[in-house]
């Protein structure tokens, strides 16, 4: 009997999940689609709902809470999640700062190259 209860309480934590997997899915569609928002307030809306779903995912699916025995995997998955989240801002920064100075040092080259093509004078 006490197997028959376990079994029912994960079944009925995986339904919840997937509701609110759902619904967090929808509502920011919504939000995008056909809501009155301005574009910031849409984005920290649709930013929050993002949020709200890992963290459900995370609990209903992968069964990670604050329990003793989860913390060392939470705590796996924050240290991979800020070590990705700095690979992918870095290199953002680094292709935004890039491509601003690729202009500057196209526009010298092509400066230098006429200045090369002029003859001597003598």
């Amino acid at each position: 009997m006490d197997r028959q209860a376990g079994y029912r309480q994960e079944l009925r934590r995986y339904r919840a999940g997937l509701l609110l997997a759902i619904i967090l899915t929808a509502v920011p569609t919504v939000l995008v689609r056909w809501g009155g928002f301005s574009a910031s307030a849409t984005l920290m809306w649709v930013l929050a709902l993002v949020l709200i779903q890992i963290a459900v995912h995370l609990y209903c699916f992968l069964h990670i809470d604050t329990q003793r025995s989860s913390r060392d995997e939470l705590g796996l998955i924050l240290f991979t999640a800020v070590i990705v989240l700095l690979m992918v801002g870095a290199r953002c920064w680094c292709l935004s700062t890039r491509c601003r100075g690729w202009a500057d040092l196209r526009f010298s080259r092509k400066q230098s190259i006429r200045r090369a093509a002029r003859p001597l004078a003598p």
